[in-house]
């Protein structure tokens, strides 16, 4: 095998190692015009307690979502929604987050990549469930979007982060408490 080729092989696998990693900002939901909650304590009522999920991506060639990038992305979202408070104390609910499932192609045209979490939130004063809802989302990227399977990856896995989010705080702002005991879903 001549130099060239071998430093071709080399540059493929080095950019490959690379790829293009999914942005927090573009898994954020701007709502155009922020509605009041139907539950006027969740208005900055919401401490963001916990989230769990992967550590970190885990193979060189993906743009998987991590636990600090879902958990930048869901804090922001809550504040364009105006449901952040970052002050426990001074917090009606806290919520805890889990990221279940990431699941993302080795490769292809059209990239889709599906997330999968669950959000629990609780009164702050009394640790009684207030709202469990599991979201599972799924978004497409193809080659009109890019032409680079890196970017289109990368971009598969934010729009599923940002569905996923979507429909959580749709869901919550919503949401009203009945008499009855809290409701859970699971959203599909």
């Amino acid at each position: 095998m001549s130099n060239t080729m071998k430093r071709v092989i080399v540059l493929v696998f080095a950019l490959a190692a690379v790829g293009c990693a999914a942005k927090v900002e573009n898994m954020v939901v701007r709502p155009a015009v922020p509605a009041p909650p139907a539950d006027p304590s969740l208005a900055n009522g919401v401490y963001l307690a916990k989230v769990t999920g992967p550590e970190h991506s885990t193979a060189m060639w993906t743009s998987r979502t991590d636990k600090a990038g879902f958990h930048a992305a869901l804090e922001q979202s809550l504040e364009n929604y105006g449901l952040l408070n970052r002050n426990r104390d001074r917090s009606a609910y806290v919520l805890e987050a889990h990221l279940l499932r990431v699941d993302e192609p080795f490769g292809g045209y059209n990239m889709t990549v599906r997330t999968k979490a669950n959000y629990l939130i609780r009164r702050a004063d009394t640790g009684k469930l207030y709202l469990s809802e599991t979201v599972d989302r799924s978004y497409t990227a193809t080659t009109a979007d890019s032409m680079a399977a890196d970017v289109r990856r990368a971009m598969a896995n934010e729009g599923a982060i940002r569905g996923n989010l979507l429909t959580f705080l749709n869901k919550l702002i919503v949401y009203r408490p009945s008499a009855a005991a809290p409701t859970t879903g699971d959203q599909r």
